[in-house]
């Protein structure tokens, strides 16, 4: 396991990520302002050089986010010995870590073994962009839940399209809010 400093010549590559997640949890990350993970180190999980909505254990809507802080790279697998890291370069609070399975500092394909971005409990800074994707599937739910939120304005026999709308517009309240991965989340 390695870390490595990115050149500062791309580190606007990995400053912008997107988090997938369902509905309800992007509302409640946006309202609570918080962020983190199921993972036993409750971190919050990020796509950056590659999107990697396949990494979302529910698909309905990817945010984007800017983290203005640290970042490193970190080559090997963050999950193991999760209970007892030894390293202590990693998983610190307020570094962005990029992880890769395998990096070759010489080639500069930062796309090549990207794995996933992880900010870890005790970050704080995280901002919110806006949405940068809405999936099409699990349409009743989102009905319903959007219901719940604009109960007035909501009817059933809107379209697809309306209720990403909605959706995109009643998110996009919340651009440029701060976020954090709480401790002891």
């Amino acid at each position: 396991m390695a870390t490595y400093k990115i050149p500062e010549e791309v580190i606007h590559k990995f400053s912008t990520i997107y988090h997938t997640t369902n509905i309800e949890c992007a509302f409640s990350i946006l309202r609570n302002k918080e962020i983190f993970g199921r993972d036993i180190d409750k971190q919050a999980n990020f796509g950056c050089i590659k999107k990697r909505f396949d990494l979302a254990k529910e698909q309905e809507v990817t945010l984007k986010f800017v983290w203005p802080g640290s970042h490193l790279i970190y080559v090997g697998d963050p999950f193991v010995n999760c209970e007892y890291n030894a390293d202590i370069e990693f998983k610190k609070p307020n570094i962005l870590y990029h992880i890769y399975t395998e990096f070759n500092e010489r080639e500069h394909s930062f796309a090549k073994h990207f794995w996933q971005s992880n900010l870890y409990p005790g970050s704080n800074g995280l901002i919110f962009k806006g949405v940068f994707h809405l999936f099409t599937h699990s349409t009743s739910k989102k009905q319903s839940y959007l219901k719940q939120l604009f109960s007035k304005n909501a009817r059933k026999e809107q379209k697809h399209y309306e209720w990403n709308s909605s959706t995109k517009l009643a998110l996009n309240k919340f651009i440029d809010t701060q976020v954090r991965v709480p401790k002891g989340s």
